[in-house]
């Protein structure tokens, strides 16, 4: 029986000097970075300080790609397969489900960088004998998600209510609850909640002291950020929520079971 693989995405880069084209193709569970600083995949030669050291990140998953404004300062670009041009604030995502492109413009010299987003199907292959064993996909996002404790998970699920529910009274439409609804949603005090988002963003993007200060292990520290974000100097809840949206990390039956999710009237159950 053949088995599909997911999207084979391209990621294309023509740097406007017109030199040599630079193309990197991605599987699911892979990322890749653009921007000013030498660390990134792409870099923008030539850029001014108007250009993050790190602009913009791309991952891949099974059924869609997703860009993330990983500046803390500064709107992108994207647009869409019907051609719809839209900004991209500090710290949001977007998810492409056809082809697309994302700019990155250097407002000091005039200049756009632009990615093109291709893609494309890899062929079926059959499933390979049962005694052949295939590595699986690595998925940062998830391996970050499955270490986080029960509790820490739990205030993440809350963080995102309102992007499944456009109907709680208290709670608009994709935006994210206040602490002292966090703490109605999850049964618990404002200053646990704050506690827990604290503690993941440092589990997530650790620094040296963070041994001392948290009692975070040194074989944390030492791996950096754990799924590419910036979440220690960023909006703490609403950079947060926003991974967890963009990666895929929590189900709509996951927000109706918390614990203090009946605390929130829905307006549907009025009609």
């Amino acid at each position: 029986m053949a088995e599909n693989r997911g999207p084979l995405v391209v990621i294309r880069y023509a740097p406007p000097d017109g030199s040599e084209e630079q193309i990197e193709s991605l599987g699911p569970g892979e990322s890749i970075t653009a921007g000013r600083g030498t660390g990134a995949n792409f870099t923008f030669d030539g850029s001014s300080d108007s250009v993050s050291r790190q602009a913009v990140k791309f991952e891949v998953h099974t059924d869609r790609v997703v860009v993330v404004n990983t500046s803390l300062t500064k709107a992108v670009r994207y647009r869409d397969a019907e051609g719809v041009i839209s900004d991209l604030r500090p710290s949001d995502s977007h998810e492409f489900r056809n082809n697309g492109s994302v700019t990155v413009p250097d407002y000091e010299a005039s200049v756009d960088f632009v990615l093109e987003v291709e893609f494309s199907t890899l062929p079926a292959k059959q499933t390979p004998p049962v005694d052949s064993e295939e590595p699986e996909t690595r998925n940062p996002d998830q391996e970050a998600w499955d270490k986080l404790t029960d509790k820490r998970k739990e205030v993440l699920t809350a963080l995102v209510a309102g992007y499944f529910f456009d109907d709680l009274s208290d709670i608009p439409y994709k935006t994210v609850p206040t602490y002292k609804q966090l703490a109605r949603l999850t049964n618990t005090t404002e200053r646990a909640v704050s506690n827990q988002i604290n503690q993941v963003a440092v589990f997530l993007d650790p620094e040296d002291n963070d041994a001392v200060v948290y009692y975070t292990g040194k074989e944390k520290r030492d791996k950096g950020k754990l799924v590419g974000r910036e979440f220690r100097n960023a909006p703490g809840r609403e950079s947060l929520a926003n991974w967890v949206v963009s990666a895929g990390l929590v189900t709509e039956d996951a927000v109706r079971d918390l614990p203090g999710f009946a605390n929130f009237e829905r307006r549907s159950d009025k009609t």
